[in-house]
Formats: structure tokens, C-alpha cells, sequence
């Protein structure tokens, strides 16, 4: 069961060439929910998560769904530590670091 989406005061968002994308909560036990923004129309978008040593440990294989707010991402079957999320759209890129703590309350 996915934690209720928390509440825009409680995202974290990183602004880098007109792209905007929230992750919450974070840290994390391993449920997020990934809201992207654009002041322009997006028609596809890509997100990859690395891990500190630059492995792709997850990626969406269906790219056009993460658009959609509040999208649901299941991460728990990785290890606690710290992880890079990547969105990447037409022509940009943005990156944004994920805490995976598991025994976090």
C-alpha cells in the first residue's frame, strides 16, 4: 500500500532549464510519488535512478505515464542509501538526490 501523496509544502523541487520535478517524501522508505512541471507543453518524459556509483538501478519503461501527477514509484526493493533520480525530457535534463531509509519513521 503507497503512503498518501504528500502535501506541496513538504515536496522538494529542483528548477533546471524550465523543468521542474518534485519527489515526496524524501528521505524515503521506498514509496515516492514523482510530479513533473514544465511552463511548456511536455509530450514525453524519461526518468532513470542511479545509485552513488552511477549504476541505473530503475527506470520507468513506459515514459509517457510519469507525466501524469502524483505518479507512484515503488523503490523498496533497493537498499537504504542515496540514490539520483533523472528526468529527462525532449531537450533537458534535471537530477535530483533521493534518501532511502527504510527504518526512518
Amino acid at each position: 500500500v503507497l503512503p498518501e501523496p504528500c502535501s506541496p509544502i513538504t515536496r522538494v523541487n529542483i528548477m533546471q532549464e524550465d523543468v521542474r520535478f518534485g519527489i515526496s517524501p524524501n528521505p524515503s522508505k521506498g514509496f515516492i510519488y514523482l510530479t513533473i512541471s514544465s511552463p511548456g507543453k511536455l509530450s514525453k518524459a524519461s526518468l532513470m535512478v542511479f545509485d552513488v556509483m552511477g549504476k541505473k538501478v530503475f527506470e520507468v519503461k513506459n515514459p509517457d505515464t510519469i507525466l501524469e501527477p502524483n505518479y507512484p514509484i515503488d523503490l523498496s526493493r533497493l537498499a537504504d542509501g542515496i540514490y539520483f533520480i533523472s528526468v529527462i525530457t525532449e531537450d533537458k535534463k534535471a537530477t535530483q538526490k533521493l534518501i532511502i531509509n527504510k527504518a526512518s519513521k
